[in-house]
Parts: structure tokens; sequence; C-alpha cells
């Protein structure tokens, strides 16, 4: 009298459940085979497990021998959940089957449980092989037709993100890193590769999302990919890797990119070979990435970053000079804690003087991303602004991490912005790099600031009528700053000027999802506003103004 279906269910990232949005079309695609001669039938459905209401499903025909490598067939399928499902906080010793990780600090962090999961279904008697499945939002969610949440890609566009390097630890520690992690193995569709789900730091990485996904996600959003990969592989290795990237359709690595399914090239200049280590073949691998570049009409138009602090020995620079390496396109990556990237940079320079390399800050590690680290990022971004002896050679700096997950209690408790299953949200230092990106001016301005580099910055706009003041007050009490502007015919005449402000009187304060506002900025209008105004700002705070100027009033 009755039956059941056996088969397989995923809910998500750290198992914590997936959210559905009732009457939105979710899109998928199964590569799986049957085991016997015979085709199998499948069942794909949207349930809420909870209550293990079926929110929608789809039959799928497996066939016995498919077209794929191994016999394996691609199926895709479209499911719009006649229902939603939604998330609650949960205690992470409730539910061990929740990964949350290990509570170091809770702070603007939840460990959630979310109502929906995919599953796939035997419909008949038999079995199937699976080997990888994909679920995703329709076109209404993503970033084109790429898989990438369209709310990530906000959350990373409010944040003014310029460049997103991909690539650390997992690429240099993780168990059997230089073999695994090799940019060839992370070519191709997802379903060919290998997923290593230890659940652990630096050992778990999930084969849909590797340096290429990366890079196609940076240039459909504007923004400059930074590539990592194992230092191990050949020079010619190496090479390789620049003509899959950018070679056209009469070069070996390019037709193999346009057979991979990704005909236009992956346009991506920052390569890094390695991390945190002495990479002692860079020279090789960098001048074989040059020859291959030149080859290709892009000569001087790659940077090859070496993946340690101190940069190459006096030997391997002589080595790089005598191979006629561009020094400018050789960068050591300076990996830090808050604030100091610009001095090690200076330091590193005149060291190494008079080869004129650059240098890149691809990690900034606080390890926090509380109202402190917003007083840090702040003050870091001030130094960075008025560092005018190191423009052109220290090409940027990130603030690990972009994002992180609010449901993961780690060590790198990080990231500058959170997400969960069913929103994503800014961190307080989050929200220091949205009132950047919402205030930017190009033009930096020298200043003289008693309380040091960091707490002051000043920048001034292409048509000289737009002047950005930056103030990071790192005391807890509030105190008085006055802002004099040298002119050059005269002081400019006070203005009615926008004010922006981030504090918090507690330093460990960070943004729950329950009040993903709880530190986030304020904007007031100040009237008659001038050089020598005197403007009160607020303890542990950063403080911005903008100010309109007459043209040529401000010198430069």
């Amino acid at each position: 009298g009755g039956g059941c279906r056996g088969g397989l269910n995923n809910r998500g990232l750290g198992n914590a459940g997936m959210v559905f949005a009732s009457g939105k079309e979710y899109e998928g695609v199964l590569i799986a085979r049957a085991t016997g001669a015979a085709p199998i039938t499948v069942t794909v459905s949207l349930v809420a497990y909870e209550t293990a209401a079926v929110l929608a499903e789809q039959v799928l025909i497996v066939p016995a021998q498919g077209s794929l490598s191994h016999g394996y067939s691609q199926l895709n399928f479209s499911l719009t959940p006649n229902g939603s499902t939604s998330c609650h906080d949960i205690d992470p010793s409730t539910n061990p089957e929740i990964q949350c990780g290990v509570p170091i600090s809770s702070v603007g962090h939840t460990c959630v449980a979310c109502g929906g999961q995919l599953s796939v279904t035997l419909s008949s008697p038999g079995s199937v092989v699976v080997n990888y499945v994909l679920l995703q939002p329709g076109e209404w969610g993503r970033v084109g037709d790429l898989s990438v949440l369209a709310s990530a890609a906000t959350t990373l566009q409010a944040m003014g993100v310029t460049a997103i390097r991909q690539g650390g630890s997992f690429a240099s520690d993780a168990p059997d890193a230089a073999a695994y992690y090799n940019w060839q193995n992370w070519t191709g569709p997802a379903w060919t590769r290998e997923s290593r789900t230890h659940g652990t730091w630096r050992a778990c990485l999930l084969a849909g999302w590797g340096p290429f996904e990366m890079i196609d996600m940076c240039n459909a959003l504007g923004i400059e990919p930074i590539m990592t990969t194992s230092e191990a592989d050949t020079p010619e290795g190496f090479a390789d890797l620049v003509e899959y990237a950018w070679g056209g359709p009469t070069t070996a690595m390019g037709r193999k990119r346009a057979a991979d399914g990704h005909p236009e090239p992956y346009r991506v200049k920052y390569i890094e070979l390695g991390n945190e280590q002495y990479n002692p073949n860079y020279v090789e691998q960098a001048a074989a990435m040059e020859a291959k570049a030149t080859e290709l009409g892009m000569p001087e138009t790659l940077y090859y970053i070496f993946p340690q602090n101190g940069f190459l020995n006096p030997a391997d620079i002589a080595k790089a000079n005598s191979l006629g390496l561009p020094a400018p396109h050789l960068l050591a990556d300076i990996h830090i804690g808050p604030g100091g990237a610009v001095e090690e940079a200076r330091d590193l320079f005149a060291k190494n003087a008079p080869y004129r390399h650059g240098a890149v800050n691809a990690e900034t590690n606080a390890r926090i991303h509380t109202m402190e680290r917003a007083l840090t990022e702040a003050g870091d971004l001030n130094d960075w602004f008025s560092a005018a002896d190191v423009v052109g050679r220290l090409h940027f700096r990130t603030a690990s991490f972009c994002m992180g997950d609010a449901t993961d209690f780690d060590a790198w408790d990080q990231g500058i912005s959170f997400f969960l299953p069913n929103m994503t949200w800014l961190q307080p230092p989050g929200y220091v790099h949205q009132m950047v990106n919402r205030t930017f001016q190009p033009r930096g301005l020298n200043v003289s600031s008693p309380s040091g580099p960091q707490a002051f910055s000043a920048q001034l706009s292409t048509n000289n009528r737009t002047v950005v003041l930056r103030y990071v007050n790192t005391n807890s009490a509030s105190r008085n700053v006055t802002f004099e502007l040298a002119a050059s015919r005269g002081a400019p005449p006070a203005a009615s000027v926008e004010v922006w402000t981030l504090t918090s009187a507690d330093l460990d304060d960070a943004n729950p999802p329950g009040n993903p506002y709880l530190v986030s900025p304020s904007q007031r209008t100040i009237e008659n506003f001038g050089s020598g105004s005197v403007l009160e700002v607020s303890g542990y705070s950063y403080t911005v103004v903008v100010m309109p100027l007459e043209a040529g009033r401000l010198s430069y």
C-alpha cells in the first residue's frame, strides 16, 4: 500500500537552509547518469522541509548514456515555488546539522535555520549517479547570465569596491594546494572539477566558484579582478595562463577557452604567483608570462605579483633586470594588519632603490568587523589618499574581506559586509567605504594635521568646484576641529556643506541582522561653513564634509 522516495537533499551553505520567494522562478542544472541500461526518472523539487510541503517540482528523465564525458547528461530545470520560506535565529548548539562554527565573537553574527531545501529523488526503482547540481534564482535575482546574486553585487557596488582578489591561504596552505589549485584545474564547466568539502578553513572549496567565475563577475561589474594561483606551475604553464585568458581564436589556449564555453577573453591584468611565500621561480615565471603577453600584442600590460611582503632578494632582482622584465610591472604583495601599508611600501621602495618595482596591499587583516575596524579602515584610507609620493607604484589595497558569512564564527571575523540566505548588509567598516564612494573626488590635496596622516585627508574635484574633507576621531570624547583652506585667490566664501558622520560610543558595536543599521552614517547640512570654521566631531567617529567652491579658489 504506500510508497516512498529515496534521494538527496541540499540545504545550502553550512546546511542552514534556503530562502525561496513565492512566484519567483529558480533555474537549475542536474549533471547525472543512470547506472543501468534503461533511463531513470527523477524528480527535482523545492521543499519547505520543516512542514514537508512541496513548493514546486519537475520530473526529469536521466538517460542511461549521455552525451557528456563518462556518460553523463546535462538536464536543465525550472521551478517556481507556490509558497515562500523564511529564516529564524537559533542557538548554534541546538542544531548540530547546521554549521555555524565555533563562536569566537557573536557581535553582528547569528546562526539561522531557513526553511527551504532542494531535493533530487528517484521516481522509480533504479539508481542514478549525481555528479553536480546547481540551483540559482532566475534572471530576476542574478547579474546577467552569471551565477552571481544581484543582492551581493548591489552590496559590492554600494561600497564602491573597485578591485577584488580571490585566493589566499587555500592557494598555498591547503592540503595538496600546489596540485589542486593550479589554474588549469579551474577551467571549463564546474561539474568537471573536484570540490573539497572538508568544512575547515583553507581546505574547503566548492567547484562551482573559482578564479574564472570571479573574473567574469568582476568584468560584469566594472571591478578589477586580482587572480591568485599556486606558485608550483612551470613557466610554460604560466605562459599558457596568459594565452588562455587573453588569446584569440587562432591561439591554442584561446581555442581551448572557447571550447570551455568562454569565447570572450578573461580580462585579468593582475596575477599573483603564490601566496605568502618566497617563490624562487617567480622571475622565470613572470618572464614567460611577459613574453607571451608580448607575443599577443600586449607588452607591459599585465602585472605579476610576488607573494611576499619583502619582494625579491638582490640576486633575483638582478636576474629580473638581466631578462629585461619591466620593473613597474613586478609588484610586492604587502599583507598587513590595520594601517601601515603605505609606510611599509615606502620602506620597501627605499630599500630596493634605484630598482623601481611596484607594490600592492592585497590583504588587510584586521580580524574584526566592528566600529573599531571602521576607524582603522577610515584612517588607513586617509593615509592612502595623502600618499602622493607612491602614486603609480602602490596600486591597490584590499579590505579583507569584502563579504563574510554572518553564520560563520571564525578567527578571521573581518567581513566588511555580511550575508545570510535571506539578506545582505553592511558592517561599520563597509559604511566607511560607502561614504568614500558617495563623496569620492580624484585629486588629493596637501594636508597638515597635528594628529598625523591617518586622521585627516582632503580631495578636490576635477573641475575645482568641490572639496571633500575627511576626519577620523579615535578618541572617545568629542572634539572641535578647525579646518583651514589655503586658497589661491583668497579664502573661499562660506557655503552650505553636507556632513556625513559614522559614529558609535562603543568600539565593539557591529550591525546584527535584526538591526542592520545600528551603526550607519547620518547626514546633515551646515550653513555658512568655510575656511576657519570649527566643526564639533563626535567621539569614535568618521566625518566627511562635502564643500562647494568657486572654481580656482583652492590651490592644488
